[in-house]
């Protein structure tokens, strides 16, 4: 695996490459939920949307339906967030 030093870090390309490719994969709400929270996006719609880990990733991913509850804790984040 070639490595890049870029800023003091090293950035995996194959790593890279997989993440850009899950969020290509994701539906609008997914895409939402990973630019509100970059690092364990499902653990925090969980916390703020009462829902388990597990179905926030079925949310994420677009397996099932978006609750009114998830929609609303997103929207809620993006609120403060600004």
């Amino acid at each position: 695996m070639r490595r890049v030093r870029r800023a003091g870090t090293f950035v995996h390309h194959a790593h890279k490459r997989a993440v850009e490719h899950i969020r290509r994969h994701l539906c609008a709400f997914g895409r939402a939920c990973t630019g509100l929270w970059p690092l364990k996006p499902a653990a925090h719609l969980a916390h703020l949307a009462h829902v388990s880990e597990r179905n926030a990733n079925q949310l994420i991913t677009g397996d099932r339906k978006v609750t009114a509850k998830a929609l609303l804790a997103v929207d809620q984040a993006m609120v403060e967030s600004e």
